[in-house]
């Protein structure tokens, strides 16, 4: 059984400053990167529920945290907001 996130139409970006904000937390270090990474993940592969708001844009700003959590373990922290 494989879960399949459906791409939504029209596209959605992330919330950069609200992404930036859940980095900034991290103040670079490995293992809180890597804890946000992981979890931004676990929160989409499982399907987590919203407090509130749009949950399709909860899942994006999800994927986008974990995404620029790894870009910044591996030094390279500005390629992925450039790709956007």
């Amino acid at each position: 059984m494989s879960n399949v996130v459906k791409f939504p139409s029209p596209p959605i970006r992330p919330n950069l400053a609200n992404c930036r904000k859940a980095l900034e937390l991290c103040e670079g270090n490995p293992q809180h990167l890597l804890f946000v990474a992981f979890n931004g993940l676990q929160l989409v592969f499982n399907r987590a529920p919203t407090t509130g708001g749009d949950p399709e844009q909860a899942t994006v700003d999800r994927l986008a945290i974990a995404f620029f959590a790894l870009a910044e373990l591996l030094g390279v922290p500005e390629v992925p907001e450039a790709l956007l």
